[in-house]
């Protein structure tokens, strides 16, 4: 059953729910810029958790549920992986970004004790991370400048990776590799879109994959056969930034509409400047 959370002409993503089934956080741009937000599904109430003047995005609460982890950007466009306790105002900072470098897309581990997240050099290669929560490095997985790989996630037991890839130049696909390195395996095959993997969390075999972005699917981590969960056949349907519940029952998705009206710019010599 497709049931529609948010109605708001903002744009709003990333939506997780948190381990208690009651509150939902997510990104939107509502107001103005991009931050974290939490909507109490009881209550049916909205609430900023980051200040308006922090850009933040693509939050995702602990296992425990006490704390939500996301990225935030500073003036200078340099983005910082952090940590806010639930009700507090205040983040502790977890990974840094730097002149050289960009960190983004982090992720827990299922017991809360570690995150992953990606580290680009400005030259183009890329790492997948795995940190502990005191910020001790324990894992760098390294992809020379050109492979595409993106969106990294702990497995159900977190001994083993699921990321998004590029190789060669090909549509993207989903890959897994062992948390401590080592040879990734390609999972899914084919000509299409895959994307934004999300692996369950009570089923060692089921990974969450968006389908050329029109589409939810559950691929087998097996044998990369996929399950599709939605049906959507209309070209101007967007999907994106899939995620579990706890306890594996339900997956939340931001559905976005690609609208638009035309424009006629008659006459290019003149200065628009007032």
């Amino acid at each position: 059953k497709l049931l529609q959370i948010t109605t708001a002409t903002s744009s709003e993503d990333y939506p997780h729910l948190a381990p208690d089934r009651r509150s939902l956080v997510f990104m939107s741009d509502r107001a103005g810029r991009v931050g974290i937000w939490t909507l109490d599904r009881t209550a049916g109430t909205i609430e900023a958790m980051t200040p308006p003047e922090i850009i933040a995005a693509s939050p995702r609460w602990s296992p425990d549920g006490r704390s939500v982890l996301y990225a935030s950007t500073d003036e200078e466009q340099q983005v910082t992986i952090v940590v806010q306790e639930r009700g507090e105002l205040t983040a502790r900072v977890l990974a840094r970004g730097d002149a050289e470098h960009d960190v983004s897309q982090a992720q827990w581990s299922p017991d809360g004790r570690r995150i992953v997240f990606m580290r680009r050099a400005r030259t183009g290669e890329s790492e997948i991370v795995v940190n502990s929560l005191e910020g001790r490095e324990q894992t760098a997985i390294a992809f020379p400048a050109g492979r595409g790989v993106a969106w990294p996630g702990f497995s159900r037991d977190g001994a083993s990776l699921v990321f998004q890839d590029e190789a060669g130049g090909e549509p993207r696909q989903i890959w897994r590799v062992a948390a401590t390195g080592g040879e990734a395996r390609q999972v899914t095959h084919g000509a299409g879109e895959h994307s934004h993997p999300s692996a369950s969390p009570v089923d060692p075999d089921e990974i969450l994959v968006v389908v050329d972005h029109k589409n939810i699917a559950v691929a087998s981590a097996t044998t990369g056969e996929l399950r599709y969960l939605t049906s959507f056949d209309d070209s101007t349907v967007v999907l994106d930034y899939p995620s579990w519940s706890a306890d594996g029952s339900r997956v939340f998705f931001s559905l976005s509409r690609k609208v638009g009206d035309l424009y006629l710019l008659e006459d290019r010599t003149q200065d628009a400047t007032p």
